[in-house]
C-alpha cells in the first residue's frame, strides 16, 4: 500500500507539472492585458493523510481567481494555504473563506480569505476530510499574475 501511494504521489507531482499553463490576453496594440495561469492536481484515494504532501508554487505574485474540485464518489474537502519558503512545513495562512467540499457534481469558489499570492513560496494542499470512498479528487487553480 505504501508503494502503491508513493506511485501515485510521484504521478500527482509529474500531472502538476505537465497541467500547469498560461493563457494570455493581448489587447489591440499587442499589450498584455491579462495572463492567468491555472494548476490542476489528481489524488488518487484521497484521505487527510495526503495534507501537507503536496505544495507548489506561482513564478510570480498572483491573485487567487478560482477553485474548481470534483470527485467520482463521496466527497473530499479540500483547503490552500500559504507557506513561507523557509518554514514549508509550518501551517500558513488559509486561502479559501471555507474550506471547499468536491462531490461528484463539481463545487467552484471565487471567495477568499488570502487572494494574494506571493510568488516562489510554498502553495500547500490540505485535505481536510473525505466521506465515502473517492477514488479520485481533481483539482484546478486558477490565478491572474499581478
Amino acid at each position: 500500500m505504501v508503494v502503491k501511494k508513493a506511485a501515485q504521489l510521484v504521478c500527482l507531482f509529474l500531472l502538476v507539472a505537465v497541467s500547469a499553463f498560461a493563457q494570455t490576453k493581448i489587447n489591440a496594440t499587442n499589450q498584455i492585458k491579462e495572463l492567468t495561469l491555472t494548476k490542476s492536481i489528481d489524488i488518487f484515494a484521497p484521505t487527510t493523510a495526503d495534507t501537507n504532501k503536496i505544495q507548489f508554487y506561482w513564478p510570480r505574485a498572483v491573485t487567487l481567481q478560482r477553485v474548481a474540485c470534483s470527485v467520482d464518489t463521496g466527497t473530499a474537502t479540500i483547503q490552500f494555504d500559504e507557506r513561507a519558503e523557509a518554514t514549508p512545513n509550518t501551517a500558513g495562512t488559509d486561502a479559501l473563506n471555507s474550506a471547499l467540499a468536491c462531490d461528484t457534481d463539481s463545487e467552484v469558489t471565487t471567495s477568499f480569505s488570502d487572494s494574494g499570492h506571493a510568488g516562489d513560496v510554498p502553495i500547500n494542499l490540505q485535505i481536510t476530510a473525505t466521506s465515502g470512498t473517492p477514488t479520485i479528487v481533481r483539482i484546478h487553480v486558477k490565478a491572474q499574475i499581478n
